[in-house]
């Protein structure tokens, strides 16, 4: 069996976007894909929007937590995806083989 590809989204908070790019791709990558979110900036808490919009197409992410860029998954992820231009601009400078 192949490895699971290992997917990290990054934005700056960790609240919104990023926790729903990696609910989305647990929902719909199972087991070929192993995904963690963070943000750039401090932890906050999710919005309890996010948890709301998630909630109506079926996905629970209320015991989700906020974190920051933690560089052990972000130096081992195959794929990093920034999730805005903010991130894009402040997230650490993605190593050569990592997509």
């Amino acid at each position: 069996m192949e490895e699971p590809t290992k997917i990290y989204f990054i934005c700056i908070f960790n609240r919104a976007r990023s926790q729903m790019a990696e609910a989305f791709a647990k929902k719909y990558g199972g087991d070929r894909v192993v995904v963690s979110s963070a943000g750039v900036d401090g932890a906050k808490e999710i919005h309890p929007m996010t948890v709301e919009v998630m909630k109506e197409v079926g996905i629970d992410i209320s015991q989700n937590k906020s974190k920051t860029i933690n560089m052990k998954t972000f130096v081992s992820s195959d794929v990093i995806v920034k999730l805005c231009e903010e991130a894009n601009e402040r997230c650490p400078i993605v190593p050569f083989g990592i997509k």
